[in-house]
């Protein structure tokens, strides 16, 4: 009886957010943050790898930081755009300023976050960027 009422109620989908960042304290950090709030998590170390991760699985959102090893993560999010139109995407950078908040704007981001925010406003962040 108690198998057929939990498989009667209905399935939550767990948002997947795909997270890129070269430093690796960064990404153990944010994975930790992100996969407590209950997200199914993938990070990557380089654009290269984000995008092949995106091709590989879809995602409902993804953070990126600015500043990668192999390009600008603007680079990223543009031809994240392109092939993932409904896909959450946020820049992520010790570097933000508005000229940066812009320019990611024009290029699709939703958001960009500087990297000394809170992890409570990057979380919350990230969660508006999904209910939009």
């Amino acid at each position: 009886m108690m198998t057929e009422l939990a498989s009667t109620g209905p399935r939550v989908r767990t948002a997947r957010l795909l997270l890129v960042d070269d430093e690796p304290d960064v990404r153990k950090l944010c994975t930790d943050l992100f996969e407590e709030a209950g997200y199914a998590v993938t990070s990557a170390p380089d654009a290269k790898s984000g995008a092949r991760a995106a091709l590989e699985a879809p995602y409902d959102v993804a953070v990126i930081d600015y500043r990668l090893p192999d390009c600008r993560g603007t680079a990223l999010v543009r031809w994240l755009r392109k092939r993932y139109p409904k896909m959450a995407l946020i820049v992520f950078s010790a570097y933000a300023d508005w000229d940066m908040f812009f320019k990611a704007g024009g290029i699709g981001a939703r958001d960009v976050v500087a990297k000394t925010a809170s992890p409570k406003e990057l979380l919350r962040i990230v969660e508006h960027s999904l209910s939009h």
